[in-house]
């Protein structure tokens, strides 16, 4: 009962939270006319095929490592038993079935608002923030990533990386909504992957309306110092197409069809354009805080990983490196204040000993349910 209460709490205060977000989007929306921009993307749908096949992965992992690994006696009892003990009880339900929902209106309502970030502030910061890019480092800085990672091959794996960012996320938030054995962790991470969308990819990005260097022609007049990148990105998609390392630099027909989206109006699927505070950089952060919360070895891991998309973002023409030193220390604020949340939730972890205890009667349980 105590665990179901907890749940109950979490879950009420991630759905509220982002139904005040998605309530705030509709307000904002209906002045202009695109209140139903809300229900363009198909987040549901691809929400409910990234579970299914996870479940079924899942599902695939756990039966080998029943057949092969544990042997009991009969396995299809000990299926049952672990789906009633680790799936059938409510507040197991709700750690699992909330995501679904939330993160369904979550996603619909950033894309609504990021759609129509230019109709709340026209981009404005381009100039500027490619300026302080320059006071900063001495040098437009992605003239500094081209010459480190500027062959073919590397400029791939920074792609790759970039790519493999949207994979990394949704199985982010997959594992925390399995993660029954670290309650407080869970919740924590959860909420503080609602409010960076919300915070940083929405509040902060109309604050702060910029559109890229990628796009830095189409709205900031004048000489465009990004021309050369450009043309060197095209050059590296030829080259990585011809030695056969792998699909060329993607970004390249993403960024044509998202100024394509943003010039018909668009907000179907992934469509909008915002430069700062970059929402790769942040979530990449957010993911590395919370694997430090859970094992040194697997925050480095996504310490590295995050600084690869800081890198990756200015060497591919998405971002200025400033986007990605704001988007730092707001992801650890923003981490810092969901655990503020979730100790006011009154959400903790299972004691050692709790844990010692819960096993000891699922061994004897397995015990008596294996006995002829």
């Amino acid at each position: 009962m105590r665990y179901l209460m907890q749940e109950l709490r979490v879950s009420a205060a991630l759905v509220l939270l982002v139904l005040a977000y998605a309530a705030t989007a509709w307000g904002l929306l209906s002045p202009l006319g695109r209140a139903n921009d809300l229900f363009a993307p198909s987040y549901g749908s691809l929400t409910l095929l990234t579970w299914g096949v996870a479940g079924g992965l899942i599902f695939v992992a756990y039966a080998l490592h029943l057949l092969l690994a544990r042997r009991p006696a009969r396995p299809l009892m000990v299926m049952m038993a672990d789906i009633r003990a680790h799936l059938l009880p409510l507040d197991q339900l709700l750690m699992r079935l909330t995501p679904l929902v939330v993160l369904t209106l979550l996603l619909n309502s950033f894309t609504a608002l990021k759609a129509a970030i230019p109709a709340f502030k026209p981009f404005a910061y381009d100039a500027l923030f490619a300026h302080i890019d320059r006071q900063i480092f001495g040098t437009a800085p992605w003239r500094l990533t081209h010459a480190v990672f500027g062959s073919p091959l590397a400029s791939w794996v920074l792609q790759f990386a970039y790519n493999y960012w949207f994979f990394l996320m949704w199985m982010g938030v997959i594992y925390a909504a399995l993660k029954t054995d670290y309650r407080a962790w869970r919740a924590q991470y959860l909420l503080a992957f609602c409010l960076t969308w919300m915070l940083i990819g929405s509040a902060a990005a109309v604050l702060l309306s910029s559109a890229g260097p990628c796009y830095f022609g189409h709205v900031v007049s004048g000489p465009n110092p990004f021309a050369p990148l450009m043309e060197r990105l095209h050059a590296l998609d030829a080259a990585i197409r011809e030695q056969g390392i792998g699909l060329g630099i993607t970004s390249l027909q993403v960024q044509d069809m998202l100024w394509r989206g943003y010039q018909s109006g668009s907000a179907s699927t992934g469509a909008g354009i915002s430069a700062m505070p970059s929402l790769h950089v942040a979530t990449s952060v957010l993911m590395a805080r919370a694997g430090f919360a859970l094992n040194r070895k697997a925050g480095l891991l996504l310490s590295l990983f995050a600084g690869l998309i800081w890198i990756g973002s200015v060497h591919l023409g998405w971002h200025y490196a400033i986007d990605g030193l704001v988007s730092l220390p707001l992801a650890l604020l923003i981490w810092a204040f969901a655990g503020r949340i979730v100790r006011w939730l009154n959400v903790a972890e299972p004691s050692a000993r709790q844990v010692r205890t819960l096993a000891s009667a699922g061994r004897r349980g397995l015990a008596a349910r294996q006995s002829p």
